[in-house]
């Protein structure tokens, strides 16, 4: 496995598709060091610099749940350089479902399978520098600065099993300027409710020194880059595509064949999604195996970056269809059928469109679709109705 690794990379693996994704993961560590190295309290948190969810919710009431100034859901379109952006679309802005091998889909949210792609190295220097700041900053951390080489033990576990170590003396240096940060003082927020004009939050702290650990860990994060980084992304992309040749030999010597398509895809759609654009026949021949599946279709239905405008019409379309009955929570249960719109395009770009109700699921259907239909089959009816004709505006 390993000659068959390095054949690949010699062999104009330079211009293939996980050599273009690892040009664009590096500009992408550039921009996260420097934004994080530049973080000053005025600034703010950096959470959701990352992309952590598959599929963000759009809040279509207006009513939904606020984050303050704890975390900033898709801060990286303020933050990342725009043509950064457009690249990360691109390249991660399709994907393969283990249910159609066959074909290519829509990606829900690109930069989460970006994100996901770049691996453990990404989670932890994350976790690290967001742990600081909540320490720092507050309201709470789920670890404190003394306890993050155990919190982080498994993703450090991770890379020095890559050969991409981090050095321990990280999370000495920070227990030590630790004892040096400043008293805890409590968090007070603004409330209307006392009249009072603040209102003390239990439990709720903050800590002056936050550019005291920034620095340190800026210092061994750019350390740790030039040691690794170039080296971590080819390693990290070699160990996934181990684990898939793994399996396949696996399964031919217990069941006497290789795995289908679907089998295949189940395993390895996460190297494929994240590294090869979701083509898994590339997968294959990665791991120097002859490929059941030719070159995927794609018939795209909408653009990622049109999700958010697309989920609105689609509530918006729904709000105007009686309702079959009475129901105070109607709001809430349509804003959950439009959320739910491009889970529901990719099937139809997945099967040429020929979704049924099982496919969505049943019991969604039963209970949110009450609130457009008075029985399963109508309310589906209304429902891919509503999705087809907002599809069709756009694409108009």
């Amino acid at each position: 496995m390993a000659a068959m690794l390095a054949s690949y990379w010699e062999s104009g693996a330079t211009d293939s598709p996980t050599a273009e994704r690892q040009r664009v993961a590096r500009l992408f560590w550039s921009e996260f060091d420097r934004l994080h190295a530049e973080q000053t309290v005025e600034r703010g948190t950096l959470w959701g610099l990352v992309e952590h969810y598959a599929s963000t919710r759009v809040d279509c009431t207006g009513s939904g749940r606020r984050h303050g100034d704890v975390y900033r859901p898709g801060i990286y379109k303020d933050l990342l350089p725009i043509d950064l952006q457009a690249n990360i679309e691109r390249l991660w802005g399709r994907q393969v479902m283990s249910r159609w091998p066959e074909r290519l889909v829509t990606s829900l949210t690109p930069h989460y399978i970006f994100s996901e792609a770049l691996g453990p190295a990404l989670k932890l220097w994350e976790g690290i520098s967001l742990t600081a700041w909540f320490v720092c900053e507050g309201p709470s951390s789920r670890t404190d600065i003394k306890g993050m080489g155990t919190y982080y033990r498994d993703r450090l576990i991770e890379l020095e099993a890559l050969g991409c170590p981090i050095d321990p003396g990280l999370f000495a240096e920070l227990s030590l300027a630790e004892t040096k940060l400043g008293p805890e003082q409590p968090i007070y927020e603004d409330t209307e409710d006392l009249g009072l004009g603040i209102i003390l939050s239990l439990g709720r702290t903050r800590r002056d020194g936050f550019g005291k650990l920034r620095d340190i860990i800026t210092k061994h994060r750019r350390n740790w880059m030039e040691k690794h980084l170039d080296s971590y992304f080819r390693l990290w992309i070699e160990s996934q595509l181990k684990m898939v040749f793994t399996f396949v030999q696996k399964r031919i010597v217990e069941k006497g064949r290789p795995p289908t398509p679907k089998q295949f895809a189940d395993r390895a759609k996460d190297v494929a999604n994240g590294w090869f654009g979701g083509r898994l026949d590339l997968v294959y021949a990665a791991i120097g195996e002859k490929s059941p599946l030719g070159e995927p279709e794609y018939r795209a239905l909408y653009r990622p970056a049109a999700r958010e405008q697309l989920i609105l019409d689609v509530y918006k379309k729904l709000t105007a269809c009686p309702s079959p009955e009475k129901d105070e929570q109607r709001h809430w249960k349509l804003d959950s059928l439009a959320n739910l719109a491009p889970e529901v395009i990719q099937l139809m770009e997945a099967t040429d469109g020929n979704v049924t109700a099982p496919m969505i699921g049943k019991y969604r259907l039963e209970h949110e679709g009450k609130s457009i239909g008075p029985d399963l089959e109508s309310a589906f009816a209304i429902y891919i109705r509503a999705v087809t004709e907002v599809l069709a505006k756009s694409a108009g």
